[in-house]
């Protein structure tokens, strides 16, 4: 009974404020979480369709990226997961600091009660399990706060609305609708930076069993390239191969993606023969992704087949990949090196980045796939050029013998543009016409007469 009038309560104090016009605020909040660092519980609010609840009048207690990359949250389950994470009044740090120890604060979901342990400072302000660590993150807009927490809540509170003692201390309303209490002196310093984010060391959590015997699916011939360079490895036991690059893209900071594969049901196509092309977490916190389509995206920005950033370079200008999304393929364009291979309308920025396991790659890419290709099954011509398989997988072609060497004029020079050309063959003179043979009949003449003339004058003197 308490706690409900407590929670009465809040939403007295919350009504005061005019309802919101838009959701300016949330954006300006969003906007702020990114500047922070919080790209992936943006993505988690985006993913959402419009909460009245979040659109004014509430704190937010955000789990950093590689956190929330280490929880599992079911796809049905993340709207439950903001609510367990918002106050439902906004209340910067200062003001929680008032809020003492044995208090209780409520959340935006139901019946789900958080226990204060108010230490007086930074680090040690505890609600439930986690520690607020990144103080008044959000502070621009007028009605929303958020705060930078140490973890995850956890999804049962260890307090209920039927055990509420009734010497709990009531919450104080937001000291704008109050007299401003006196001023406390500052906190002791805190031994750890403000800013800073301790490594954590949440085990991930082990993914549901899979049936990998499934195949991939292919709709086109390339798909059966494809799954046939696929076949040659041995199909996976069990998702050590999917473990070990979700670390190493944990380790790269892709900690969003992470988080949209704990999302899914552990998918077969993903265990194995598969290369990942992710958008970073910033890119992917101003993404708008359905909650009923982070399969399809997943799908999107995958190829049915392992892939280094060296075997992507063998692949020639104007081939198409396909995704493990059906009927989505992908246009290639070839320069040759980083930052100039082409996929679509995203280039490929951070190449192998998973490489520890022997069936799972992923590159870092500059921006999402466009959800609608920009090629169909239909339209790919048959002289399409096939996308070859990795350089391992196949033998070396045969050598070609030696190219026969050009001719070269007798008379050229290395230095001349144009070569001299070659001399007229022997029987040339059969070519000759007879006015050209009267005229060098007579230049013959000419020339001896020049030669004995002289010579004869000699002999008479």
């Amino acid at each position: 009974m308490f706690a409900l009038l407590m929670a009465a309560q809040f939403k007295s104090i919350s009504s005061t404020n005019l309802p919101p016009k838009d959701d300016q605020d949330l954006r300006l909040a969003m906007e702020e979480m990114q500047k922070a660092n919080y790209f992936t519980f943006v993505m988690l609010l985006n993913m959402l369709p419009l909460d009245p609840k979040f659109l004014a009048n509430v704190t937010f207690l955000m789990p950093n990226d590689r956190m929330l990359s280490k929880t599992v949250i079911p796809d049905n389950a993340f709207s439950s997961f903001l609510h367990r994470h918002s106050i439902p009044s906004p209340l910067i740090f200062e003001h929680l600091l008032y809020i003492p120890t044995g208090s209780v604060l409520p959340s935006l979901m139901p019946e789900y009660l958080m226990n204060v342990s108010n230490g007086g400072g930074r680090r040690t302000f505890v609600l439930n399990n986690v520690k607020i660590i990144s103080p008044n993150i959000c502070t621009v807009g007028s009605s929303i706060r958020c705060h930078g927490i140490d973890g995850v809540l956890n999804p049962e509170s260890n307090i209920s609305l039927h055990t509420c003692s009734n010497t709990m201390v009531p919450v104080p309303p937001p000291p704008s609708l109050v007299a401003p209490p006196p001023l406390l002196p500052p906190p002791p310093p805190s031994p750890v930076p403000f800013f800073s984010s301790p490594e954590d060391d949440f085990p991930v959590p082990a993914p549901l069993p899979a049936d990998s015997s499934q195949h991939i699916s292919g709709s086109s011939k390339l798909s059966l390239q494809f799954k046939s360079i696929s076949s040659t490895n041995l199909p996976p036991k069990d998702d050590q191969d999917l473990r070990l690059a979700m670390e190493e893209m944990q380790k790269a900071n892709y900690f969003t993606f992470v988080m949209l594969l704990n999302m899914l049901p552990l998918d077969p196509k993903f265990l194995a023969n598969v290369t990942f092309l992710m958008p970073n977490d910033r890119m992917l916190s101003k993404t708008v992704i359905p909650d009923n389509a982070f399969s399809s995206f997943l799908h999107r920005h995958s190829i049915p087949s392992p892939l280094i950033f060296e075997h992507l370079l063998y692949i020639p200008t104007g081939s198409v990949l396909p995704s493990l999304m059906p009927e989505y393929l992908m246009n290639v364009s070839n320069g040759g090196g980083r930052r100039t291979f082409v996929l679509n309308n995203v280039k490929i920025i951070s190449p192998n980045i998973c490489t520890v396991g022997s069936s799972i790659r992923c590159h870092g890419i500059d921006g999402v796939l466009n959800p609608e290709s920009n090629i169909s099954l239909h339209t790919c011509s048959n002289t399409m050029v096939p996308v070859p398989p990795p350089p391992s997988l196949v033998a070396p072609p045969p050598l070609l013998p030696p190219p026969p060497p050009s001719p070269v004029p007798f008379f050229s020079s290395p230095e001349d543009d144009f070569p001299v050309p070659a001399p007229l063959p022997a029987d040339s003179s059969q070519h000759i016409s007879g006015s050209s043979k009267l005229s060098l009949g007579r230049k013959m003449l000419k020339s001896m007469a020049t030669i004995l003339v002289p010579l004869m004058i000699g002999v008479s003197i």
